[in-house]
């Protein structure tokens, strides 16, 4: 094949700046960000990728992938991601560990995620569910002990503006707080962070009568610990948006406040066993239903009021926790940068 001379200029600029990219282990993707579900039942984790507004009004659903199936995972329950160096965490007490996986995509702006493996980076915590801050650290609930556990981003010696920092395998976490006169934990469910505090959810049969428990994330040597009886009951997954803290209660509801020990609403009704809870950072928030086997949406704003709709978006059954990935840059492999950068080529060759 021979170049036209109005070629050569146009591919000469081309190759100049896209030849960078051909040595970056990982670029970025347009993907509106990715939601992820697991299930126990099917000892999977799957994902469906986010729909814009655009999307959502063209009556377009989401479409489930498979990120794991079968011998990494065996209880997949609790997830969490951590944004800045898009890993999803992954409590497994059936493993007796928490595991991390990295969140790449296959191509660019397609949607579909490759998994290159499950790392363990908490051993011997039966923890059922995780959570993750703005610089990393990893909070954990561990309901067979009742406590509370934390990995610090720095417990591997990195520096918490490093992105390219994973935790190390087999970390040892730090006992937060445990079940005692003054600590109210009792078969600690999910948990949430929430500004400079830790928010975790206390189950049925916990014996004791806080739903949700609120104090430092950190405990200062300052400083009681100050723990907040958030709400009365029992309760399972808590999450935080912008405007509001919501959890799922023990029986079809789910409920929400403006601030810890603030006035209680319920915000949807009817659901048949609601766990996990995410919020997408964009005004809407998914919530499992583990018995219903189906991940449902609806706002979550800070608007007052009576029970809001909810809406089924994905299918799975056994539904239990999901997290959400909300980014403008999603890791893709080197690969598909080459496969993209032929294709660019290829199109300016036979233009």
């Amino acid at each position: 094949m021979q170049l036209r001379g109005t070629h050569v200029a146009p591919l000469v600029l081309l190759l100049t700046l896209i030849s960078p990219l051909l040595f970056l282990p990982n670029f970025a993707s347009a993907d509106r960000g990715f939601l992820f579900i697991s299930s126990p039942m099917q000892k999977s984790v799957q994902y469906a990728r986010l729909l814009s507004a655009v999307e959502l009004a063209r009556g377009d659903r989401m479409v489930m992938g498979s990120l794991v199936v079968g011998e990494d995972v065996e209880t997949p329950m609790g997830l969490a991601v951590d944004g800045f160096r898009k890993i999803l965490y992954v409590a497994d007490p059936g493993k007796g560990a928490v595991l991390a996986m990295d969140i790449i995509a296959d191509s660019w702006g397609a949607g579909n995620l490759v998994y290159n493996g499950a790392r363990t980076v908490i051993r011997n915590v039966q923890a059922q569910w995780v959570a993750t801050d703005g610089v990393g650290n990893i909070f954990l609930t561990d309901a067979q002990t009742n406590k509370i556990w934390f990995l610090p981003v720095s417990a591997a010696g990195a520096d918490q503006d490093d992105d390219s920092w994973s935790p190390a395998t087999s970390s040892t976490p730090v006992e937060l707080y445990a079940a005692d006169a003054q600590a109210p934990i009792g078969n600690p469910q999910g948990i949430a962070v929430y500004g400079s505090r830790i928010l975790w959810a206390n189950g049925e049969g916990g014996g004791g009568s806080a739903a949700i428990v609120s104090t430092w994330k950190v405990p200062s040597t300052l400083a009681a610990p100050n723990f907040t009886d958030v709400a009365n009951g029992s309760a399972y997954g808590v999450c935080v948006s912008s405007a509001r803290i919501f959890y799922t209660d023990a029986e079809t509801n789910i409920k929400s406040m403006r601030e810890p020990g603030g006035e209680i609403s319920v915000v949807t009704e009817g659901l048949s066993q609601p766990r996990g809870c995410a919020y997408d950072g964009d005004g809407t928030v998914f919530v499992a239903d583990a018995d219903d086997g189906r991940v449902y949406s609806f706002a979550g704003g800070g608007q007052e009021g009576g029970p809001r709709p909810a809406w089924p978006v994905v299918q799975i059954p056994g539904a239990f926790g999901v997290a959400v990935l909300k980014s403008g840059t999603v890791q893709i492999g080197s690969l598909a940068v080459v496969s993209l950068l032929v294709t660019m080529l290829l199109a300016l060759l036979h233009a």
